[in-house]
């Protein structure tokens, strides 16, 4: 019977996979999805700034 070594570099691939599952196994867990699961979940509407209204530069005197 031969004996059966793994390097060191395959030992790392192997953890990297596993980690690799398990962290799109978190991503996927039910209780964490958003409606489009691609899409960043909001919680609240963004502010949005009104842009000041542009004048000419020429400031308007009564008379």
């Amino acid at each position: 019977m031969k004996n059966f070594t793994i390097s060191l570099e395959a030992l790392f691939l192997v953890l990297l996979l596993i980690i690799g599952f398990y962290g799109a196994h978190l991503m996927l867990k039910e209780e964490n999805n958003s409606p489009g699961l691609a899409s960043p979940r909001q919680e609240s509407p963004a502010m949005v700034l009104v842009p000041q209204q542009q004048t000419d530069g020429y400031a308007e005197f009564p008379n």
